[in-house]
C-alpha cells in the first residue's frame, strides 16, 4: 500500500494540485530553501534536498492548510521521519521519500500526532514557507509573536 512507487505518484498528484509542480520542481526549490537550520542540516546537499527537511515541510503544510481531507500530519513512532498520513486508507504522502535510497524501512502506519508539533514557528519553517510562497492559514491558526519568536495555536472551532 505504501511503497515507494505508490507513495511517489500520490506525492505526484498533490503536488500538481497544491502548488501546480512537478516532483523535480520541488526539489528544486528545497535546493533554493537551501539546508534545513536544524540538526538534520548534515543529511541535506544538492544531491540530496531532502535530506532533513521532513518536519519542517509537514510543519509548512500544516499551518498552511496544505494537508488533503482525510490526511493529518504524523512521525512515525520509531523514527524521526515525518509525512502525513489518511487515517482511514493508511494511505500516505511523504514530500521527502526522495532523501531515502530506498523503500523506507519502518512502518508508515505506525504513527503519532501526539506532541507532535511544538507551536513554534522554527527558522526551517519560515525559510522553506518563504521558498514556496505559503502563508500561516489565519483560518485555522491564530499567531502571535514574543520576543522574536512567532508562536502559533490551532483556533477553537465555533460551539465547541
Amino acid at each position: 500500500m505504501n511503497s515507494r512507487k505508490k507513495i511517489e505518484t500520490r506525492n505526484k498528484k498533490y503536488l500538481k494540485y497544491y502548488f501546480n509542480m512537478s516532483p523535480k520542481e520541488w526539489l528544486n526549490r528545497l535546493k533554493m530553501a537551501g539546508p534545513p537550520q536544524n540538526e538534520f542540516a548534515k543529511s541535506w546537499s544538492l544531491i540530496n534536498p531532502a535530506g532533513g527537511w521532513c518536519g519542517s515541510v509537514t510543519k509548512a503544510l500544516m499551518l498552511s492548510g496544505k494537508v488533503p481531507d482525510g490526511f493529518i500530519p504524523c512521525r512515525n513512532k520509531l523514527d524521526a521521519h515525518f509525512y502525513m498520513i489518511n487515517k482511514e486508507t493508511q494511505e500516505v504522502i511523504d514530500l521527502t521519500v526522495y532523501q531515502m535510497p530506498e523503500e523506507y524501512k519502518f512502518d508508515y502506519t505506525d504513527y503519532k500526532t501526539n506532541h507532535l508539533f511544538f507551536p513554534i514557528v522554527n527558522k526551517s519553517t519560515r525559510i522553506l514557507m518563504r521558498t514556496l510562497k505559503l502563508k500561516i492559514d489565519k483560518s485555522r491558526f491564530e499567531t502571535h509573536e514574543k520576543r522574536g519568536i512567532e508562536y502559533y495555536k490551532k483556533k477553537k472551532s465555533i460551539g465547541k
